[in-house]
């Protein structure tokens, strides 16, 4: 998704172009009608200085028609850009369920002896943790389903050069765009933290058993510890 980035990144600098052009013609206005103001007398030609201060707003109009544009082409790249993703993330989706749905878990890991961890129990952890990725990646794709509607809302339900100062325009960008996917990203940080604890609990008790399996049941710790002692003194 670089080109995206590249072509969001490209008209955003194009936006930010504009918006400068029309603050730098808002200031020429505003300190045209101060320096009139200083200098004005009964009796003069108010309406030609008037008209003469306010001429530079001429760029005003196109310049919001262009800000306009780049801003809907800004919408266009997102709506693309997010139905492509939804699209092949289904598939990707569907295929990873299968794979997990088929993995067995290894001899190896089920049978703990120093942990004293049964194999029933260690396969119900491991259920438990393809269930979480499995609703994680669904998440995912109802996140990027989500977006889909408010996008097409704000590229096509909005009218005229000046739409993105309509309050409902903004409404719908900070909070039904955003607001979803703020719910489900704090879920599927939840579902991380979960999968990320059963990661070293289970290191923990690997790293615990192959400390136990390293004495032999025949010896004597004690007394093991003891020649160890005195080897080392001789």
């Amino acid at each position: 998704m670089l080109v995206p980035a590249v072509m969001v990144l490209e008209e955003a600098i194009k936006v930010v172009s504009v918006v400068a052009a029309i603050e730098v013609t808002s200031e020429q206005v505003i300190a045209s009608l101060n320096e009139s103001a200083s200098t004005y007398q009964p009796g003069s030609d108010i309406y030609g200085n008037l008209v003469q201060s306010l001429k530079p707003t001429e760029s005003i109009s196109p310049n919001s028609k262009r800000m306009a544009y780049h801003l809907k082409f800004i919408l266009a790249i997102y709506l693309v850009q997010h139905l492509i993703i939804a699209a092949v993330y289904l598939p990707t989706l569907v295929l990873i369920y299968q794979r997990l749905k088929k993995k067995n878990v290894p001899k190896d890991h089920l049978a703990m002896v120093a942990t004293e961890v049964s194999s029933a129990q260690h396969a119900q952890e491991s259920s438990k943790v393809r269930n979480r990725l499995i609703q994680h990646g669904i998440l995912i794709l109802i996140e990027e389903i989500l977006y889909i509607p408010p996008i097409v809302y704000m590229l096509f339900f909005f009218k005229g050069p000046r739409f993105y100062n309509d309050p409902n325009f903004l409404l719908v960008d900070q909070v039904v765009l955003h607001g979803p996917s703020v719910i489900v990203g704090n879920v599927i940080m939840t579902f991380s933290i979960q999968n990320t604890l059963y990661t070293i609990r289970k290191s923990k008790r690997e790293a615990f058993g192959q400390t136990e399996i390293t004495f032999n049941p025949g010896t004597n710790p004690e007394k093991t510890n003891k020649n160890d002692l005195v080897a080392s003194v001789a």
